[in-house]
């Protein structure tokens, strides 16, 4: 009859289970595999690319089911919770040969979502885990378990929280019931897993709701010690330069808007760092610069004195080198899933403490000779596992060989019983092939077997009758005897034995370890600064940055500056570096030029430039003089949001819309073609209006880039204004960019020059110019509908040169030589000579 598990005793517990975990991929510990069954199995080997079988074949009822070796859990786990699942991970808490009932007791040991996996592959990135509280106040908490950081905050309003969610990329939100449905809308169409939590909120303060209500979600999933995770600190996000979500993108901070990358970001520039924990501070520095002038010029003094202490430098960055990531160490050392070979990567770590203490001891400066005594080695740690854990111990715990000899007496006495068991087997070996005078004779061990007796079928007239057959093979029999049968069960034991005591003592040393976690993590904040400033010191030397001077002023004086990304990421090609000069009185600078001039380049140039002072950084700059910035907004480069429905003018209007309600006098507004989405009146009028409100409302410092000319007029009637302009030049009717920067408002766009380098159709570029021509005979506003017919769609047998040789000798004949000044007189010549040039090239 065919089998009826589909209601088995095992079916039942995985079922009752998983009625726990509706909402997660339940991974059921059977033996040496994790399986999942039913429709479980069906998503899950779809997803995870696994092989979908059933339980029972021939059974009333075929159960779904796939799993995967318990060894390669991390891999699968790494990919459900990337794509936004979570996994319940259900173990066998009982030895299956000591069970004494028909199922092998089981229960979910930990819960696994995309906010509290920790990858052992890259770490350079955070994956904190964040929770929001909504009321009259926002709450936020976050953590990233891997690292042990835990913060907390409050804001007076959601959009802010929104931002701080976003710019913490977080890919996990907790949440209460409550919340849920309205944190839903927020978020809508974004990849954001939600994690309700039927919760109770009594704290008054929200950010306290908000760490409460997130440490209750990491214990109810983890179901460990949470030892790692610091105790909660409340910042305020007004302690930082505030960067919002969208200026981060625009500004490329930690990744490239085209490929989403670290290459071609500040982040990427500036990353000389030789530790993890050093590149992800970096990260955390560059997203929240400092407001604080004595904390920037700390660190600003302990760069310049690495610059100039070349020898130390170098030498500390060979000794970070050999640094492990002591945070995530001590994350694994917390949730005690850290393995022998771990437990010596901290050692070395620890180890090489002293050599960098004694690296900045050699300093006759105060700064790093004060870091230096800052500086625990931690060598109680690093002598315990010294003297208790081999060099070579293997990765698995449970299976013995990672306790030093001499450390415990009881396991010397087990393996001195395993030494002499195995020479005793190495004696009967000899013994039996003289006494039988079977040369080939060899004792063997298996796992199923044990020891064994091997004899070749050709010798098989000279076994003696003491022997006991236990297995045929093709070419052989095996055999035991009682003798060998007692010293395999000494051996065995023994083995057993040592390897349980072995694991038994590796947990104490992991515990005695796990009370000084706060130590080590303490440590690994002072190494991975140490590491920070260390990576500036080498890129300001190698790109001739210079230290920027922070001042009470409110003015711009950036002599010769570069963009740091642009620069190295075109090494190829000299950077040209163009002054930002901005007195007190000049709040607002409007750039002119041609499309591909630079404009956007000098734009982000700015914003990168002043992070990067803020963050303590030497800049790249000849001379360098800014004030204290408390916010940076930016509207810069075309993009829609296809996620939430919005149109690029929609995006363009809501990133100015924050910059103009929120910024300060102390702000930096970036703004670059604001009022292209949509008609030509409706965009200019919109751009004049958004300079007017900055100019009389806001007192900002703000560049902003446009191809309406008619805004340069504005600096006639606002005393805070001027105008810039990129320099372009015309050689025989082709454009050639200059990248400069210079004084005044630019003559024109270029855009149809633009358009004939990028190659358009030579008629495209042809009737361009001609229209070009037509439009700039009437009003720059008057509406296209006014032009003839006639005048715009001209004949096609009609000459172009005749009709241009003509406007040539009009525009000649014009001309009154009595009036005309010099320089009026060489504009013209140079208008003359391109449209001369245009009749060449067609």
């Amino acid at each position: 009859m065919p089998q009826k598990i589909a209601d088995s005793p095992m079916m039942r517990q995985y079922r009752s289970i998983k009625k726990e975990y509706p909402d997660a991929f339940l991974f059921f510990r059977v033996g040496d595999f994790y399986e999942m069954f039913d429709s479980d199995a069906v998503k899950g080997a779809q997803l995870l690319e696994l092989t979908l079988t059933s339980r029972s074949k021939s059974a009333d009822e075929q159960i779904p089911m796939c799993g995967m070796p318990h060894h390669a859990i991390d891999k699968y786990l790494s990919e459900l919770t990337e794509m936004g699942y979570k996994a319940a991970i259900c173990d066998q808490i009982e030895d299956p040969k000591s069970s004494t009932g028909q199922t092998v007791k089981r229960q979910v040991t930990r819960v696994v979502t995309p906010g509290t996996f920790i990858s052992d592959e890259d770490l350079t990135d955070n994956n904190y885990l964040s929770a929001l509280v909504l009321g009259e106040e926002i709450g936020l908490a976050y953590a990233d378990l891997a690292t042990g950081e835990f913060k907390y905050t409050k804001f007076s309003n959601l959009n802010s929280a929104i931002f701080e969610v976003l710019g913490l990329n977080s890919r996990e939100l907790v949440t209460t019931k409550n919340d849920l449905k309205r944190l839903k809308q927020v978020f809508a169409k974004r990849q954001m897993t939600f994690s309700p939590v039927d919760f109770k909120l009594d704290q008054e303060d929200p950010g306290v709701s908000a760490y409460t209500l997130l440490e209750s979600y990491i214990t109810s999933t983890q179901m460990r010690s949470l030892s790692n995770l610091s105790e909660p600190v409340y910042y305020e996000p007004q302690e930082f330069l505030l960067i919002d979500y969208a200026s981060k993108q625009n500004l490329e901070l930690t990744h490239a808007l085209s490929t989403g990358k670290k290459y071609g970001s500040l982040f990427w520039a500036l990353d000389q760092t030789s530790t993890t924990m050093g590149s992800r501070l970096l990260r955390n520095w560059i997203e929240r610069p400092l407001l604080d002038p004595k904390k920037i010029e700390w660190r600003q003094d302990f760069v310049a004195i690495l610059i100039k202490e070349y020898v130390i430098r170098n030498d500390l960055q060979g000794k970070l080198k050999k640094v492990y990531d002591l945070e995530h160490l001590s994350s694994k050392i917390a949730f005690g899933n850290i393995n022998a070979r771990e437990l010596t990567m901290l050692k070395k770590t620890l180890q090489e403490i002293p050599q960098i203490k004694s690296a900045l001891g050699k300093s006759g400066e105060e700064i790093l000779r004060n870091y230096e005594k800052l500086l625990d080695p931690l060598t109680d740690i690093s002598d315990l596992i010294d003297h208790s854990i081999k060099e070579d111990a293997p990765i698995t715990i449970t299976d013995g060989d990672i306790i030093c000899d001499g450390y415990n007496s009881e396991l010397d006495q087990y393996r001195d019983s395993l030494t002499g068991g195995r020479a005793w087997i190495a004696q009967m070996e000899a013994k039996e092939k003289a006494r039988t005078g079977i040369n080939t004779l060899k004792v063997g061990y298996n796992r199923v077997f044990g020891y064994y007796l091997e004899v070749s079928k050709v010798n098989q007239d000279k076994v003696p009758d003491n022997y006991q057959r236990k297995q045929t093979l093709a070419n052989a029999e095996r055999y035991i005897t009682p003798e060998l049968k007692e010293h395999e069960n000494l051996i065995l034991n023994a083995r057993d034995n040592s390897a349980k005591l072995e694991y038994s003592l590796f947990n104490e040393i992991r515990d005695q370890i796990k009370e000084q976690i706060a130590k080590i993590q303490k440590l690994a904040g002072q190494v991975a600064q140490l590491d920070v400033l260390n990576a500036l010191a080498i890129d300001s030397e190698k790109n001739s940055y210079v230290r920027p001077q922070i001042s009470e002023k409110r003015e711009i004086k950036l002599v010769e500056s570069r963009h740091p990304v642009v620069e190295q990421a075109n090494s190829v090609i000299d950077f040209v570096p163009n002054d930002i000069l901005m007195p007190e009185n000049n709040e607002i600078t409007i750039i002119t030029g041609p499309n591909m001039s630079g404009k956007s380049t000098y734009l982000r140039q700015l914003g990168l430039i002043v992070i990067m002072a803020q963050i303590g950084s030497f800049v790249p700059a000849n001379e360098a003089k800014l004030p204290l910035f408390d916010q940076i907004f930016t509207r810069i480069g075309a993009s829609d949001n296809l996620l939430t429905g919005e149109s690029t003018f929609m995006v363009e209007m809501k990133e100015a819309n924050r910059a103009l309600q929120e910024s300060t006098s102390n702000s930096l507004i970036l703004m670059d073609e604001i009022g292209r989405g949509t008609a030509t009146y409706d965009g200019m009028a919109i751009a004049m209006a958004i300079i007017k409100y900055l100019s009389e409302q806001v007192h900002a410092k703000t560049l902003f880039s446009t191809h309406y000319h008619e805004l340069t007029q504005l600096s006639t009637q606002m005393n805070n204004l001027n105008n810039k302009h990129v320099g372009a030049v015309l050689k025989k009717g082709k454009l050639i960019f200059i990248h400069k920067m210079l004084d005044g408002p630019s003559d024109r766009s270029y855009g149809v020059h633009v358009a004939q380098l990028a190659g358009l159709p030579k008629q495209v570029v042809k009737d361009a110019f001609h229209y070009l021509k037509e439009f700039e005979k009437s009003s720059a506003l008057a509406p296209v509908g006014k032009f003839s017919q006639e005048n715009l769609f001209y004949q096609a047998t009609a000459s172009p040169e005749e009709s241009i040789s003509s406007e040539l000798i009009q525009k000649i004949q014009g001309i009154d030589l009595d009036t005309l000044k010099p320089i009026d007189a060489l504009n013209l010549l140079c208008e003359l000579q391109e449209e001369v040039n245009q009749i060449d090239d067609e």
